[in-house]
């Protein structure tokens, strides 16, 4: 596939903690087509994304700090801690019907 085929938001969904929320925001706040393919933004307006980027919590920083947050839970030993050691679904989902993948995971 050639580069000038894809669109904008496979170039930055590499980059952990970001979606296609977050990239909408940023090309709207720089005034970039989500259309167009990454190599038709011109110099203006990738300097606007990166400025954008740079201002956000992403990549490794956030990857630490979600790992440092579970192992801070698990250490504790409450509820979302012993939920993520099990590795059962955290924010009260169902187990008995639901989730079964989630279950068999383990």
């Amino acid at each position: 596939m050639k580069i000038e085929r894809l669109n904008i938001f496979n170039s930055f969904y590499q980059i952990f903690g970001l979606g296609k929320k977050t990239i909408n925001k940023i090309y709207f706040f720089a005034g970039v087509n989500t259309k167009n393919a990454p190599t038709s933004i011109k110099k203006v307006h990738q300097k606007k994304i990166f400025k954008q980027l740079k201002k956000l919590f992403l990549g490794q920083p956030l990857e630490k700090y979600v790992r440092n947050r579970i192992k801070f839970f698990f250490d504790i030993r409450s509820w979302k801690g012993i939920r993520h050691a099990k590795n059962y679904p955290i924010r009260g989902q169902r187990t008995h019907t639901n989730a079964q993948t989630k279950k068999l995971l383990c």
